[in-house]
């Protein structure tokens, strides 16, 4: 196979085969609600006031606004047909393999080894997570810029220009504000310029760096966006002190190296356990002090050694947990750009093999397909997993232990399917594994609510208020339930926190001003339902309370507007159909 082309579109039409399931499947309960089904700047599509919360917002605990705008750009296209953001996804995931095999085949002029390497990538199990989870559109994007950025970086070094040179630079900043992860990639040019490009000789080597002093200026400027907005986002709060870290950093590089060769018992989410056996700890050690030593040792003699480890660990740096962001002790997303390096050592090993022995080359031409093969069919097995998410996380828990995760997303799967006891059960056992998980809290509140258990309500929300106190859903939440149980004036300070959190808050507004008509101050009730309709002019209950509110204070012309505005929106309202007959009764007679 000495063609680029038929390499590369045997792998393409491998990779959709595989992955073609994801394109009837629905959003996962898990993150895809912040990205994309209940993020209303994201639904509405792109517009100005979108396109600045894009560049502005650290939701998410990220920043990373060309993702944004992507998925706002899908919704603009799409609506939220879950189908259609999955097929983004994999377009940008097969772009990716193409731009991928173009960078490798260009540097090194071998399309066998490099059509090995990008299969790899297309079709490892342990990337699927990053193709068949919407919200992880960051990765796909930002690996496509990744190597776009490599590919433009080969043509300025061939032909050096001013204007390559820019091109290179605007390539990664649009990467990194895609996804931080390509914070790394100067250093994995310098590996380039190493092998295969040769350029990393003694007397140039100061001045290759230097050239890149751009590139390295915007991954600084990154990677202090990128952990102020994790810390104020409460995503690096609970870091363990730093020996911990180190130990769990050794344990996930050796199960990423064995997930290359036997990626089975794959998770959405990997539970920390806090600290690890010595033994483990001293394995990854051990890996890691071996793997160093080779490849320093093949520095010489096979360069590729050297660039494929030290790629995979440098590339890995940004998610090994040195800076803990999450309660995951590794993931298999992170996996999506460290295996590609990785995947040069049997590579070129292997062609380096067939140069040397006729009987390599035979073994390799049947071990090359097959374990291409084997990655193949292991991977639509992993994207069947994908389906919904009680399959995926239902064999999250087979899997793993102590998964609070995996317990909070099939306890939300449950509570949306109106199994609210069901759900209760998963979100109690999310809370005994990870008690201070505030998702959870308010999650086992609104369970709690939905079966009249309104005192155990209570006593969730207000621990979720403490635990997350900006939170205005959960502000509204405990305000509601107090209301509910007659204590209107408790309930008024937390509508107002709640409206003070999200001014766009309609529900909050809309039941302080229920609160307040109760307690008969009916111009602030009516204030409370003008500031609902400002946040959403189409909250139908808000409109109708407006015009009761406005009837009580015998303004009867006014209230017919507001139950005829009612009535265009729901004709068969029947409370709203009633008192707008009164008021008209009443205006005909008193003209």
């Amino acid at each position: 196979m000495r063609s680029p082309l038929v390499a590369g579109s045997l792998v393409v039409v491998l990779t959709l085969a595989v992955y073609a399931p994801v394109l009837g499947h629905p959003f996962i309960d898990l993150d895809d609600n912040a990205y994309v089904t209940e993020n209303p700047q994201v639904r509405a599509g792109l517009g100005a006031a979108s396109v600045r919360w894009a560049l502005t917002t650290g939701h998410s605990a990220n920043w990373h606004p060309l993702t944004w705008l992507t998925h706002m750009l899908d919704c603009q296209l799409f609506g939220t047909r879950a189908g259609a953001h999955h097929a983004v996804n994999l377009a940008l995931h097969v772009a990716a393999t193409g731009l991928l095999l173009g960078v490798l085949v260009r540097a090194t002029g071998e399309p066998r080894p490099s059509a090995f390497v990008a299969a790899v990538f297309a079709l490892h199990p342990m990337h699927v997570e990053s193709v068949a989870w919407v919200a992880e559109r960051k990765d796909v994007l930002s690996a496509a810029l990744g190597f776009l950025t490599l590919l433009l970086y080969l043509d300025s070094v061939r032909r050096p220009t001013p204007c390559r040179r820019a091109a290179v630079g605007l390539a990664l900043a649009l990467g990194l504000m895609a996804k931080p992860m390509l914070v790394t990639l100067p250093f994995v040019m310098l590996l380039l310029d190493l092998w295969p490009l040769g350029r990393w000789r003694p007397g140039r080597r100061w001045a290759l760096v230097r050239e890149k002093w751009p590139l390295f200026a915007l991954v600084a400027a990154s990677s202090v966006v990128t952990y102020l907005v994790q810390q104020e986002a409460g995503a690096v709060k609970d870091m363990l002190p730093l020996r911990f870290r180190l130990a769990n950093a050794l344990v996930a590089l050796s199960d990423y190296l064995r997930g290359t060769v036997w990626p089975v018992d794959l998770a959405p989410f990997y539970p920390h356990p806090g600290s690890w056996p010595a033994g483990r700890v001293a394995l990854g050690g051990g890996v890691l002090a071996a793997g160093t030593v080779v490849a320093l040792a093949a520095a010489r003699r096979a360069p590729w050694a050297f660039v494929g480890w030290f790629g995979f660990l440098g590339t890995l740096v940004p998610v090994i947990g040195l800076v803990q962001v999450g309660s995951q002790y590794m993931a298999d997303r992170y996996t999506y750009l460290p295996y590609v390096p990785l995947a040069l050592l049997p590579a070129w090993g292997g062609a380096a093999a067939a140069r040397r022995w006729g009987a390599a080359r035979v073994a390799l031409a049947v071990l090359a397909p097959a374990a291409v093969g084997a990655m193949a069919l292991q991977t639509a097995r992993q994207v069947r997993l994908w389906k919904d998410s009680e399959t995926l996380f239902g064999h999250a828990l087979e899997v793993t232990r102590g998964n609070h995760i995996a317990h909070h997303v099939l306890g939300v799967v449950l509570y949306n399917r109106g199994d609210h006891v069901g759900a209760l059960a998963h979100f109690e056992e999310t809370l005994r594994l990870k008690p201070d998980y505030e998702k959870a809290l308010h999650n086992a509140g609104n369970a709690c609510s939905q079966l009249g258990r309104l005192p155990e309500a209570l006593v969730y929300y207000r621990r979720a208020a403490a635990l997350w106190p900006g939170n205005a859903d959960t502000l509204y939440k405990l305000g509601e339930t107090l209301a509910r149980l007659d204590d209107h004036a408790e309930a008024m300070e937390w509508y107002d926190q709640a409206t003070r959190a999200d001014p766009r808050h309609a529900a909050a507004w809309n039941n302080w001003g229920n609160s307040l008509a109760i307690a008969g101050n009916y111009r602030e009730a009516e204030r409370r339902y003008r500031s609902a309709l400002e946040a959403d002019p189409a909250h139908l209950e808000a409109r109708h309370n407006l015009g009761k509110v406005l009837l009580t204070q015998d303004r009867r012309r006014e209230a017919l507007a507001e139950f005829r505005l009612v009535l265009g929106q729901v004709p068969d309202h029947p409370e709203a159909r009633r008192l707008a007959a009164l008021c008209e009764a009443w205006l005909r007679e008193n003209p």
